[in-house]
């Protein structure tokens, strides 16, 4: 003997016969802003054409997020396909040291590197970093030289 009533029976059936939600997975965190490799490798350039050898670590310590590292990394690589950059990992998953084996700064124009098949020695020749080893764009017409006043 079910000590159950009407209502009860009624409850019953109503939630066995809703439907459940599907279920949903987000990747709102999947679709951030992109991450120009291209932009990334005249930072890389700069930094290296400055400091001659660092780490990777070092050349992305100030990257901020998972895709900004991915994105030096991939500069790293296109750079080193440009043959500019020597790498240097000791050991198995050991610390990797990046060597710039291209032209110094003061020879631009005998360094062609290529992103996406595009030059982007402009790029390079008109950014300077600051002390912190932050990018800025420097117009193309500034003349820093004082040789066009």
């Amino acid at each position: 003997m079910l000590a159950i009533g009407p209502e009860d029976l009624a409850r019953i059936a109503a939630a066995a016969l809703t439907p459940k939600p599907v279920p949903t997975v987000s990747v709102a965190h999947l679709h951030g802003a992109a991450v120009s490799v291209r932009d990334q490798a005249v930072i890389l350039a700069t930094r290296l054409r400055r400091l001659h050898v660092a780490t990777f670590r070092t050349l992305t310590e100030d990257a901020g997020s998972p895709p900004v590292v991915i994105g030096r990394f991939l500069a790293l690589l296109e750079l080193y396909r440009e043959g500019v950059l020597a790498f240097q990992q000791p050991a198995s998953l050991g610390e990797l040291t990046v060597r710039w084996i291209g032209r110094d700064q003061d020879n631009d124009d005998d360094v062609e590197v290529l992103v996406g098949g595009s030059s982007f020695d402009e790029d390079v020749a008109n950014h300077d970093e600051d002390a912190n080893g932050d990018v800025a764009a420097v117009a193309p017409d500034d003349d820093r030289t004082g040789a066009g006043r």
